[in-house]
């Protein structure tokens, strides 16, 4: 369990983390309502009795779901691809040592990998760097699969958002 969540903390942190260093997201809140509507809001909130500040009704006032992507969708995609290779290279040891020990003999008593730590060690030192790399491209390129499909899902999902909003 614990291997596992290493491995996709690693993969999504280093996705995500590039994902949004490299794209210019600008946020800006716009009011929802005119100037005189929120005047006569605050007027009635205080003959009800409350004695709420401009600054505590931000939240009602402004509508915070307004933002645009700046950044290209060929430079994104690009980005995307670059932080995929990266992340898979980087967490492909850990795939191919988690394989390993999910499928150890344990009926037999003897188990060969004892933790991660142990089986990184191991399998490096028993099979060298080729074994580490097996199987990269075929995780490569299902996780490239997986972003290009994330980064359609987000853009239409935010398209979505917005036309709602608007």
């Amino acid at each position: 369990m614990v291997p596992l969540m290493a491995r996709d903390v690693c993969f999504r942190g280093i996705i995500l983390g590039s994902y949004y260093a490299t794209t210019d997201i600008e946020h800006r809140p716009v009011l929802r309502y005119t100037i005189p509507q929120i005047v006569d809001f605050m007027k009635q909130r205080r003959e009800m009795g409350y004695e709420d500040s401009l600054s505590d009704m931000q939240s009602v006032f402004y509508e915070q779901h307004n933002y645009i992507i700046k950044t290209k969708v060929t430079t994104r995609l690009t980005m995307l691809i670059l932080a995929n290779l990266f992340a898979t290279a980087i967490t492909n040891p850990i795939d191919v040592c988690l394989s390993k020990i999910l499928t150890q003999n344990q009926a037999s008593g003897e188990v060969k990998y004892k933790g991660l730590i142990h089986a990184l060690k191991t399998v490096y030192k028993e099979e060298g760097r080729g074994k580490f790399l097996g199987g990269l491209h075929p995780r490569f390129m299902f996780n490239l699969f997986n972003g290009v499909m994330f980064l359609f899902v987000y853009d239409r999902f935010t398209h979505y958002i917005d036309t709602i909003y608007q």
